[in-house]
C-alpha cells in the first residue's frame, strides 16, 4: 500500500517522497519540493489510484477531476505515475466530457480550426451540458430519447439535428475504438425528422416574405449614414442577390476577382477538405466563376470609383474588415491568433437594417439568398449544370438542406401568373379574337347584361368558322367537358 515518507531536508527545502504498489511491485515515487499541505492532496490522489487499480474499479467523476488537476498542476508527478504504471499513458476516457475532449483532439488534424471550434461549441451546448460527467459507456437509447425531449423544449428540429449529428460522431468514434458495442445516438431512419434544414413552416413564411418587391426595397434602402459604408453594403446585397454567394465569400472578394471587360466574377467558397496556405493559415479551396450580371455591374463600378486607387478588397469599412487578415491567423498548436475576414458575420447588422426600413424579416436574412437565386435561375430556364457551377451546390445538395416543395411556388409566382394572364387576355381583347375569360371570377362578379354574338355582314357563321384558323385549334382546356364551376360564360351563345 502507498506510504508517505518523511520529508528529506535539502538546501532548496523539504523534498517529498512516497512508496506505492503497482501489480504487487513496490515503487518509490519522488514528489518533489512541495509543501506539506499540497503533498497531502497529491498523496490522496495516489492512494485513490492505487486502491482503484487493486480493486479493478473505474474512477468516479470526482476522482477524474482530481487526477486532471494533478496532471495540470504537477505534470512531473503525473509523468512519474505513468512511468511506474499507476496511470496508463493513453488511458480510456470515462465520462462524456472526457470522451468529447478525446474526440476533438483526434479531429484536430482532419478539419479546419474554425470547424473544430464549431464542433466544440455544439458539443458543449448539447451533449456535454446534458450528460457532462455521466459515464459514456452507460448511456442508453432511452437516455438519448430523454435528451431529445429536453432539447425540444428549447430548440427546433434542425438545431436538434445538429446536436445529434455531433453526438453521433463522437459515439461512433467510441464504437470504432471498441470502448462500447453500440452507438446510442444512431437513430437510423428516425434521424431524418431532425435533418438540418429550414423547417416547412419557416420555408413557407420565407417564400411569402422574400418577394421581388421586398428584395428590391432592401437593395435600395438606407443602410448606413456613412457614404462609403452605404456603397459597400449596397454592393454586398447585390452580390448576395445575383450571385447567391455566402457572406463569407463576399468578405474576401478582391477587385482582381472581377473582370468587368469579360463580365465574369470569381467567388472563393468553402471546401469540404482541409486546405492550408504555406504559412499554415486557412484558405478556401473551391473557386466559383459566374457571370457578372448586368444588374450588379453599375453598383460595383460606383463603389470602385469611390474607393482610393489600389484598394485590394471590395468590402473594407463594414465590420472594420480593413483591419483584419484575409483568413484566420493560427498558432502552430492550432490556437487562434486573430480572426480573419472569412469568419465575420453581418446578420445582426441586417436585422437592424430591416427594422429601420420597415421590411418584414424572413427567417434566414442573408443565407436565404443562396436558395432564392438558385430557384430563380431554375425558373428562368438555365441548365442545371450551370446553376450548380454558379451557386456552388448541386440540386440534390440544395434539396437536402431546404424544404424545396415548400418554397417552390411563392407569392411572387402567383402574382406573376396573374399579371401574365392579364397581359395575355388584354392582347387577345385588343386583337378581337376572344372576349376575356372570366372563369376566374365568382358568379356574383359576372356582368348582368347579355352579350349578343357579333354578326359579320355578308357572311354566314359557318363561313366565318371555316376561314378563321383559330377555330381549327384545340381549346386550352382540351376536349374534356367543362364542369359547372369552370363554364366560360363568354363562350356561350345566347339566344
Amino acid at each position: 500500500m502507498a506510504t508517505l515518507l518523511k520529508p528529506q531536508p535539502r538546501k532548496q527545502g523539504s523534498y517529498q517522497r512516497c512508496w506505492l504498489e503497482v501489480h504487487g511491485k513496490r515503487h518509490r515515487l519522488n514528489i518533489g519540493y512541495v509543501s506539506n499541505e499540497r503533498t497531502t492532496k497529491i498523496f490522496d490522489v495516489i492512494e485513490t489510484l492505487e486502491a482503484k487499480l487493486f480493486e479493478d474499479k473505474i474512477l468516479s467523476p470526482e476522482d477524474r477531476r482530481k487526477l486532471d488537476k494533478l496532471a495540470q498542476d504537477y505534470p512531473n508527478v503525473y509523468k512519474r505515475l505513468i512511468k511506474v504504471g499507476l496511470i496508463k499513458k493513453d488511458d480510456k476516457p470515462e465520462t462524456v466530457n472526457e470522451l468529447t475532449k478525446y474526440w476533438l483532439n483526434h479531429m484536430k488534424d482532419a478539419v479546419r480550426q474554425e470547424t473544430l471550434n464549431t464542433y466544440a461549441n455544439t458539443l458543449k451546448t448539447g451533449l456535454e451540458k446534458h450528460f457532462g460527467e455521466t459515464l459514456f459507456d452507460q448511456i442508453t437509447k432511452g437516455d438519448v430519447q430523454e435528451f431529445i425531449a429536453k432539447l425540444k423544449q428549447k430548440y427546433e428540429d434542425s438545431t436538434i439535428g445538429n446536436f445529434l449529428k455531433r453526438a453521433n460522431s463522437v459515439f461512433r468514434f467510441a464504437v470504432d475504438k471498441e470502448w462500447i458495442n453500440d452507438n446510442p445516438f444512431d437513430l437510423g431512419s428516425g434521424a431524418e425528422k431532425f435533418a438540418i434544414r429550414i423547417n416547412a413552416e419557416k420555408a413557407e413564411r420565407q417564400a411569402e416574405l422574400m418577394t421581388e418587391e421586398a428584395i428590391n426595397k432592401l437593395l435600395n434602402c438606407r443602410k448606413s449614414p456613412d457614404v462609403t459604408q452605404q456603397l459597400e453594403l449596397d454592393a454586398f446585397v447585390y452580390l448576395l442577390r445575383y450571385t447567391g454567394c455566402r457572406e463569407s465569400s463576399a468578405f474576401i472578394l478582391r477587385w482582381s476577382d472581377i473582370n468587368f471587360e469579360d463580365n465574369e466574377i470569381t467567388m472563393r467558397a468553402k471546401a469540404n477538405s482541409k486546405a492550408k496556405s504555406t504559412k499554415g493559415n486557412e484558405r478556401p479551396k473551391r473557386i466559383l466563376t459566374m457571370p457578372l450580371w448586368p444588374q450588379m455591374k453599375p453598383v460595383l463600378l460606383k463603389l470602385k470609383q469611390h474607393q482610393p486607387e489600389g484598394t485590394k478588397y471590395v468590402l473594407n469599412k463594414v465590420l472594420k474588415l480593413e483591419t483584419k487578415p484575409e483568413f484566420t491567423l493560427l498558432a502552430k498548436k492550432g490556437g487562434v491568433i486573430k480572426k480573419g475576414r472569412w469568419v465575420q458575420n453581418l446578420n445582426g447588422r441586417f436585422h437592424t437594417i430591416f427594422e429601420q426600413n420597415n421590411i418584414e424579416k424572413w427567417p434566414q436574412l442573408l443565407h436565404a439568398f443562396h436558395m432564392f437565386r438558385g430557384n430563380e435561375l431554375e425558373r428562368q430556364g438555365y441548365p442545371e449544370a450551370q446553376i450548380d457551377a454558379w451557386i456552388g451546390n448541386t440540386k440534390e445538395t440544395r434539396a437536402r438542406h431546404y424544404d424545396r416543395e415548400a418554397i417552390k411556388v411563392t407569392s411572387s409566382d402567383r402574382q406573376s401568373a396573374v399579371l401574365r394572364t392579364s397581359q395575355d387576355l388584354a392582347t387577345e381583347n385588343a386583337s378581337g379574337r376572344m372576349v376575356a375569360d372570366r372563369s376566374h371570377q365568382n358568379a356574383s362578379e359576372w356582368p348582368s347584361e347579355k352579350h349578343e354574338p357579333q354578326k359579320t355582314p355578308g357572311k354566314t357563321q359557318s363561313d366565318t368558322d371555316r376561314e378563321d384558323p383559330k377555330k381549327e385549334q384545340v381549346h386550352p382546356r382540351g376536349f374534356e367537358p367543362l364542369t359547372f364551376g369552370s363554364v366560360d360564360r363568354c363562350s356561350i351563345q345566347l339566344s
